[in-house]
């Protein structure tokens, strides 16, 4: 299949196209070519007319604990919890007797894409469980569970096993139960954990993906 050229774009010169290689839509809608433009080199954009101004977040903006755990991200505590017939590779922050969040990473990523996350959550008063998928990281040991369902079936043993989530089944309670934080796939996997038999006092999904043919 050939590169897709908006409407008007010349031939040859659409994005990815051409000896140029690299093309963008204006706000107005027309199409800007760049001849000679570094890809690594950062373009300030401006805001379109009508538009709200940006919100830029610093470091600032956050609690002095919080960005001091960022500043100096502690090493977090691993070890391997075995689930389903797979080792679970887990990276833990925070305090045991703390209120538990396990994070789910997405497809492709791993734990470590935590890195910042988790620290900044254990300053929280969180215990913070961040697994890598069946495939993933240093867990390896893919199972071909690709689908949101099949890899919740997983995600959901690993919590009864580590000790997150109650092994019957119920409702984790609102104020000390379970939370799960998932992204992307795994934010798809953590929507399909009820079905799985854990029921977290709440989710967080960030940029859930919608395929119901995944399901």
């Amino acid at each position: 299949m050939g590169a897709m050229r908006r409407r008007g774009a010349p031939a040859g010169h659409g994005p990815g196209e051409g000896p140029a290689g690299l093309g963008a839509l204006r706000p107005d809608g027309g199409y800007r070519r760049f001849d000679h433009l570094d890809p690594y080199q950062r373009i300030a954009v401006p805001t379109p007319a009508g538009f709200p101004a940006p919100i830029r977040a610093t470091t600032a903006d956050l609690p002095p604990a919080v960005a001091a755990a960022l500043a100096q991200a502690p090493e977090p505590r691993r070890s391997t919890v075995t689930a389903a017939g797979v080792p679970f590779a887990v990276m833990e922050w925070g305090a045991e007797t703390s209120r538990p969040i396990l994070l789910v990473h997405g497809v492709t990523s791993s734990s470590a894409v935590w890195w910042r996350t988790g620290p900044a959550l254990a300053v929280a008063g969180w215990r913070v469980v961040a697994i890598d998928m069946p495939g993933h990281g240093r867990t390896g040991h893919w199972n071909g569970h690709h689908r949101f369902r099949d890899a919740a079936d997983d995600v959901a043993a690993f919590a009864r096993a580590a000790g997150i989530a109650r092994a019957d089944g119920g409702a984790e309670d609102p104020s000390t139960g379970l939370v799960v934080l998932g992204h992307s796939w795994g934010a798809g996997t953590a929507a399909e954990l009820p079905r799985a038999g854990v029921r977290p006092a709440r989710h967080v999904l960030l940029d859930p993906v919608v395929l119901p043919q995944a399901m």
